[in-house]
């Protein structure tokens, strides 16, 4: 058998991006080479307020080349990077973060009705991966803690929460916390979408 590449997705809403997700990419870059960020074009209010193009921005503001963030209609499929390589071409493994993958596991790895191995499998260092034709494998990524205005945080959810109670003066803050230097593009758009 002839020796796969494999690539590294890391799936997900990224409502909004965050430094967090930046961590998670550059430990994918370097546990398995090649690494994307998949996400979609879904905008719901509240939940889901930012778009693929505004989501691919604020990214960049934070350091992620723009070549490796990717609109794709299921984050968890992603078959329009898949298809690039060729399903049979490449392994791929999806990063799920601890906290998605404890208490309530976001994955459990079931077999399909038929009793067939379900698409998604673990991944580990000591497995013989089948190409993404066959199965596509979980990585859990590590989860990042990062300081954010006056918290240490872990998720989007978190960052939404304080940017909504914030004054402009912790507004800024948070999007210098988020980016490593303030930029007003960011901060006006955040406050369109979170305010």
């Amino acid at each position: 058998m002839s020796k796969r590449d494999t690539i590294a997705i890391f799936p997900g809403r990224f409502q909004p991006p965050h430094r967090g997700h930046r961590y998670v990419y550059e430990w994918l870059v370097e546990e398995f080479g090649t690494a994307f960020i998949a996400t979609s074009n879904v905008i719901e209010e509240g939940r889901s307020p930012f778009s693929f193009a505004e989501k691919k921005m604020l990214f960049e503001k934070a350091g992620i080349d723009a070549d490796a963030i990717r609109e794709v209609r299921s984050p968890y499929i992603a078959k329009e990077i898949i298809d690039e390589y060729g399903e049979d071409n490449i392994n791929v493994v999806f990063a799920v973060s601890e906290k998605d993958m404890t208490g309530d596991p976001r994955f459990n790895f079931a077999n399909k009705k038929d009793g067939s191995p379900s698409y998604l499998q673990p991944y580990s260092n000591d497995i013989e991966m089948e190409s993404a034709a066959t199965h596509g494998y979980i990585v859990i990524a590590p989860t990042f803690d990062f300081d954010v205005g006056d918290d240490t945080m872990q998720s989007a959810t978190q960052v939404r929460k304080q940017f909504r109670i914030g004054d402009n003066a912790m507004q800024i803050r948070i999007v210098e916390d988020l980016f490593d230097v303030y930029d007003k593009d960011a901060h006006n758009l955040l406050r369109e979408r979170l305010v």
